[in-house]
């Protein structure tokens, strides 16, 4: 899924950085809003504040925690051999026909979006349980501390070489353009918030079925709040994973159709997964062939009428490719979709049964399975190529390699548990002792 060097490699990355920074966010706001049922643009403004103090805790200390360089380049300094993007060679970084330093801010901005995501994801979840000023200190930790950490161990050196590089990275951890790391660390600081905080404050949380979920007769197509803004979340995901594999010198078209089928591929493991679980297994794959013999048709009226199980595979399935694009083999995406989104429904099940998990809950979690999950899969099968080249050897796939991705997204899950865990019950405390002062 490679190609040759992008020319003009710097806009694409700064097209997938603006998705990351404006879009996604807006798209993220809407769903929160129609979950929350408060105004999409009060619901905005309070995720730009905490998006201002995320950038400027990236930008003094998380880049230089994410790649051990300043980034001078921002400020309209010619990129020098202190950024990254200098260093890495990348498209763009003042090079011919390009404005200088584009390449340099873009990748900046890239970097500075997703370090964001990990803290999207949380808001998604558990926004309501912190305050405005809570919930910009979280950011602020997670730009700072959680995401520039486990970025450095896991992605350092798909751009900057081994030198310096953390100590998965230099052991072959492959994360295209460090999409898993990102969806990994959101998925366990929203886990990590539903650990350590109390319910939110407001209307009390009754332990019932969602829409769309066993024992429950709402509707199920696309509950929740998660049409639209659910929708444009994904679709920006999907859009800047495929702009940065054209920026790092890929085919756009081709990231973008993987991404594609290994959502739809994902959507269609999930559901089956759930028809084996109702009937047994031989049901489960009947339904599987029987829509696939009947064709086009029938594909597309279930297309039309995704339920909240084909949600989270699509989820799934577009988290597993992030990790696939420059490494996996063609004939490997619709297995690595459909594994993840099959996988990650069962997961899911098993977590519904301890935890009062939303709907909104579950699709978070549904990016960060299946992120790890397809890191794996991809581990297993991946290409030996100049993009998977660690310590002068080329990886190829195999058990080893698998393990490798296994123990990055296990490592990265747990630090960022870790330190969500432990700030926001700080940040529960302060807020409890705050309200319980007299008033003057």
């Amino acid at each position: 899924m490679t190609g040759p060097a992008a020319p003009q490699g710097g806009f694409a990355l700064a097209l997938a950085a603006a998705l990351l920074c404006l879009v996604l966010p807006a798209g993220a706001a809407l769903a929160v809003a129609a979950r929350q049922g408060k105004s999409g643009a009060r619901v905005f403004r309070d995720m730009t504040v905490c998006a201002a103090c995320g950038a400027a805790a990236y930008f003094l200390i998380g880049s230089w925690l994410l790649f051990g360089a300043d980034a001078g380049a921002v400020l309209g300094l010619p990129p020098g051999a202190s950024h990254p993007a200098a260093q890495a060679g990348l498209p763009g970084a003042g090079g011919a026909g390009e404005a200088p330093g584009l390449g340099a801010a873009s990748f900046f901005l890239y970097h500075l979006g997703l370090a964001l995501v990990p803290f999207w994801m949380f808001y998604a979840v558990n926004g309501e349980r912190l305050t405005r000023a809570g919930n910009a200190l979280m950011c602020a930790v997670v730009c700072a501390l959680i995401f520039p950490v486990a970025g450095h161990w896991t992605i350092g050196s798909r751009w900057l070489g081994p030198p310096g590089a953390g100590w998965l990275a230099t052991r072959g951890f492959f994360d295209a353009a460090g999409g898993v790391c990102a969806l990994v660390c959101g998925a366990a600081a929203a886990l990590a918030g539903l650990l350590g905080g109390d319910a939110p404050s407001g209307a009390p949380q009754p332990k019932t079925p969602q829409p769309g979920m066993p024992g429950s007769n709402a509707p199920p197509a696309f509950p929740e709040g998660g049409g639209p803004g659910w929708r444009i979340a994904l679709c920006c995901w999907l859009l800047a994973a495929a702009l940065a594999t054209r920026a790092s010198g890929g085919y756009f078209f081709g990231a973008l159709v993987a991404l594609v089928l290994g959502g739809l591929c994902g959507a269609l493991g999930a559901k089956a997964a759930s028809v084996a679980a109702e009937n047994g297994a031989k049901a489960g794959l009947s339904w599987l062939a029987s829509l696939l013999r009947a064709g086009g048709p029938a594909l597309a009226a279930w297309r039309e009428n995704l339920g909240e199980h084909e949600a989270l595979g699509l989820a799934a399935g577009v988290a597993a490719l992030s990790s696939a694009l420059a490494a996996a083999p063609w004939w490997a995406v619709p297995l690595i979709g459909a594994l993840a989104g099959s996988l990650v429904r069962m997961v899911l099940a098993g977590l519904a049964a301890a935890l009062d998990l939303t709907n909104a809950a579950r699709r978070v979690l549904a990016l960060g399975l299946g992120g790890a999950l397809g890191a794996a899969a991809t581990g297993l099968v991946a290409l030996a190529q100049p993009s998977l080249l660690v310590n002068d050897m080329f990886v190829a796939g195999g058990v080893t390699l698998a393990g490798i991705e296994l123990t990055g997204a296990a490592a990265t899950a747990a630090w960022t548990i870790a330190v969500v865990w432990l700030l926001q019950r700080g940040l529960m405390l302060a807020q409890r002792a705050l309200a319980a002062l007299p008033d003057k």
